[in-house]
Parts: structure tokens; sequence; C-alpha cells
């Protein structure tokens, strides 16, 4: 079909059928090129979409707590074996108790590393929660005649996670705000937890064109709050409990669905129902048993030089002065060029033999 753009189709037509022809091939390329300008363009822009998985873990280790207030405090930390709180053990070393900051409204930043296993109700001898007990320095303080914030600003985030404090996607910003709370004095905060991976697909050459990317995994949590009152005879400021939601773990994975490969699928079958239709108008040309390879072309000139001898000695015109028999031989030597190159006459070579059997 391109060809019969530069060059005359084969075949006698009138002039008219022929600027038809043409501007029937020019409105094609144009269509073409036009669908894969757009379909660029669109993979370039494309969002990636998400698949996710579901596993089940036995065991989940516990978010970091990042706690900020604005006066002096102190964080204590224990581990609750049992429901009841028969069996608890001090695990202060997982605190770094508050040091003073110069956010204005919230002085003193404290946290709770994180990273103990927790385990199920049905575990015996694992960690079923983490108690963090909350305390003001100074009794005496009357926070109500403050200026400053009189309420912990408290942000939970996963424990492996080490870019948790400095969001730098708008992903990672949804997080910190996704668990971030605000908690006061005489209550008990029950803070539930599932884990979740998000595998960010990096973008690179190969992924445009469709090959396996490399990701970058990143951990994080999804938390609840459930507020109780504390009891009167509980000495502690406030107190925030620990323990997971859910043992199924998530996994998301970034795709993309549109690639350089897809694309030139596209096209391919574009271009095909094209020519089916530009047959369907305008016919088709003789039969062109032979490529750019046979013709010299793209430093194929050896190639060239043997197709030409080749065929010489296949075929070879007779003289004008050629007598009868010997253009009856050129006729027939014709014949089996064309049953060889151009023609596939096999099926009727089969019934002539089964005929003459």
């Amino acid at each position: 079909m391109l060809r019969d753009l530069v060059n005359k189709p084969q075949k006698t037509e009138p002039r008219s059928i022929l600027y038809f022809r043409r501007s029937v091939i020019t409105f094609s390329l144009i269509l073409l090129i036009t669908s894969f300008v757009i379909l660029c363009h669109k993979v370039l822009n494309e969002k990636s979409t998400i698949s996710s998985t579901f596993t089940t873990s036995s065991s989940l280790p516990a978010p970091a707590i990042n706690l900020a207030f604005g006066f002096e405090f102190n964080i204590s930390c224990l581990l609750y074996y049992d429901y009841h709180g028969t069996i608890v053990k001090n695990c202060d070393e997982y605190v770094q108790q508050p040091k003073l900051t110069e956010n204005e409204d919230h002085s003193f930043v404290g946290n709770f590393l994180g990273n103990i296993s927790l385990k199920g109700y049905g575990d015996e001898g694992g960690v079923l929660f983490v108690f963090l007990n909350i305390n003001i320095n100074n009794k005496l303080l009357n926070l109500n005649d403050s200026n400053q914030e009189t309420s912990f600003r408290m942000i939970a985030f996963d424990s492996e996670d080490t870019q948790s404090n400095a969001p730098v996607t708008p992903f990672e910003e949804s997080l910190f705000y996704l668990n971030k709370y605000t908690v006061a004095e005489h209550f008990i905060y029950k803070l539930g937890f599932s884990r979740k991976f998000r595998k960010t697909l990096v973008p690179t050459l190969l992924t445009y064109i469709g090959f396996q990317g490399t990701y970058v995994t990143k951990p994080y949590i999804e938390s609840i709050m459930q507020i109780a009152p504390m009891i009167s005879s509980n000495p502690n400021y406030l107190t925030i409990r620990i323990s997971p939601r859910s043992f199924i773990v998530e996994e998301e994975q970034e795709q993309r669905n549109g690639n350089i490969i897809n694309i030139l699928g596209n096209i391919a079958a574009l271009y095909s129902s094209i020519v089916f239709i530009y047959v369907f108008l305008f016919g088709v040309d003789s039969m062109r048993p032979w490529g750019f390879v046979h013709k010299g072309c793209c430093g194929f000139r050896r190639f060239e030089e043997r197709t030409k001898e080749k065929l010489s000695q296949s075929v070879r015109a007779p003289d004008l002065e050629a007598g009868f028999e010997e253009r009856i031989l050129y006729l027939e030597k014709f014949r089996r060029f064309l049953e060889k190159n151009v023609i596939d006459a096999s099926l009727l070579e089969s019934i002539g033999e089964t005929t003459s059997q």
C-alpha cells in the first residue's frame, strides 16, 4: 500500500482512481501517525494501577510512636503477655525520652522505637500488648494557665520505615496525616493497626518499553484509635495501648498497563485493518515474490547479483528470430519458473500424480 503512494500501481487504471488511491493512502498515514502520537502521550501520562495480594502473618512488629508536648514529660513502656496483665515486662529500652526542640507549640519530643514482635491471643508466650504510660514531670504545673498546647500530638508509623518522619511524596504525606492523632489526659487510647507494603515502580526507559522494572518497597501502617476513660486509681497522665487489628498483611504493587510494545501492537492491528479496507477498495497488484534483500537494498548488493544470475539461468528470453520449438521450450521453462517462485502448484501436482496412478 505505501509503495503505491510513490509508484504507480502495476494495473492500468484511470488517473482519477490513482488520485483517489493516493488520497486514501495519505489519510491512512495521517491516521496512523496521529494514533501513534496519542498512544505515546497516553503512556507517558498514565497513572500506575495498584494490585493487592494478602498473606497471613503469625506476628507483626509494633509501630513506632512519636509523641510531642509543650511541657517536659516522660514515657514508660510495659509489655503485656496476657489480656489481664498478670505477666508484665518492662521495655523502657525501646523508649527515647523526650528532648527539648525548637518547636513552639510542642517543645518536647519523645519516641517509642517499636519493632517489638506482637502475637495473637492464641499464641502462648508472645507479647499481646504494648502499654505506653505518659506522665508530666512537673505535677504542680497548671496547664490551663499556660499558652502552650495542652494536648499531646501523636504520630504512628511503621518501625521499619526510616523515612516516615520526612514525607517526600504525596503518598507518604497522606500516611503522615492518616496516623496522626491528638491525645489528652485521663484517657486510655487503644491504638489498633494493620500492616501493609507498597511496592513503588521506579520509572525507567525499560519500563516504558514493556520490560519488568525495579521496585522500591515501603512498609506502612493503617491505624484506628479507640478511647476509654481512665479509672480514678490510675496514676498516669494518659496511657496508650498498642495491638494489631489484624494479622493479614496486604502487599500493594504498582503496575503499568501501557508501554511501547502495546502501542506497536495496536498500530499493527490498525494498519492491518487499513490494508484490508484498501484491498477491498482497490484490489491487489500482481504478486511480488522478491523483497528488498533480492533487490540489493540496505547493503545487500552481493545478494542482488546472485539473484539476477540465478534468474537469468532459470529463464532466458529467446531471440526475435527464434523458431517455434525454441519458443515452446521457453514457455515451458517459464511455466516451471512460475510454479517454483510465484504460484504454489503442489496440490495440482499431487492431483495429477493420483490421476496418473
